[in-house]
């Protein structure tokens, strides 16, 4: 196949990947997991918006993809028929090891550089519950500052919780 699908037209695209979604394998020749796939297609959405290609077309979301995507779902609906569609969540982080990361030079709040990676700690901590998923969407206004009542102090949250969705 044609390796050079950045300049394919969308028709082309939707086509070649519509094939790959089904055949992906890993270099083994097994299936790949589900989140693999998914975060694949994100991937190569981010990839072809991204200079120097800066195509105006989403892969997930707009209609010249409906085939492509459709076979992204029956792919996924394989994976998990063989046992590869279950997700496995990392193990929470020990309240001894977060105080080791609040504690370090990397998020130190007095740095730009921790006070970057300390902003970003927390809203992947507390806000992103399911990775960082929707991550690259959010800006200020998808966060709501309020005053507990008795207290008066400011807490933040998200206006809309992916959970309720």
């Amino acid at each position: 196949m044609d390796t050079n699908f950045e300049s394919f037209e969308i028709h082309r695209l939707a086509e070649t990947l519509s094939h790959f979604y089904m055949d992906a394998r890993t270099k083994e020749g097994e299936m790949y997991k589900s989140t693999t796939l998914i975060n694949t297609r994100h991937a190569l959405n981010r990839y072809l918006k991204s200079p120097p290609f800066l195509k105006k077309f989403d892969l997930i979301k707009n209609t010249e993809f409906t085939d492509a995507n459709e076979c992204f779902k029956t792919a996924k609906a394989e994976i998990k028929s063989v046992g590869k569609g279950d997700i496995v969540h990392y193990p929470e982080i020990e309240s001894e090891d977060l105080t080791k990361l609040y504690n370090s030079i990397y998020l130190d709040p007095s740095t730009p550089f921790g006070l970057a990676n300390r902003v970003q700690m927390n809203i992947r901590l507390y806000f992103c519950r399911r990775a960082n998923e929707n991550m690259e969407s959010m800006t200020k206004e998808t966060f709501v500052v309020k005053t507990y009542a008795n207290t008066g102090r400011k807490y933040i949250l998200k206006k809309v919780d992916e959970m309720t969705n």
